[in-house]
């Protein structure tokens, strides 16, 4: 895996304030490089979840798309809008 100069999708920081705001532990993790997921999410029921956050019609970077191959199925999703990460986390939370 390569060291990629971190590029921040517009969506970005839409969807870290949002869940924020939802009462969620956020940690932005989108400068590592390295294929490591934009941030990670505490649930309400204390389990991580991780995201790649990509503006609508992104594509996963050749490290991004190494490391899902390697921990799926696991609790790591490409998303792309506010609601689509609620839905997730709603999930986890166990509210669907």
């Amino acid at each position: 895996m390569t060291r990629r100069a971190a590029r921040v999708d517009a969506c970005h920081a839409e969807i870290r304030e949002a869940l924020r705001k939802c009462g969620y532990v956020v940690l932005d993790t989108f400068r590592a490089g390295f294929g490591v997921p934009d941030m990670f999410v505490l649930s309400k029921s204390k389990r991580w979840v991780a995201f790649e956050v990509k503006s609508p019609g992104g594509v996963l970077t050749d490290d991004e798309a190494e490391l899902f191959d390697k921990v799926q199925p696991g609790p790591l999703y490409t998303v792309t809008s506010v609601e689509q990460a609620l839905e997730l986390m709603n999930f986890y939370d166990g509210k669907e």
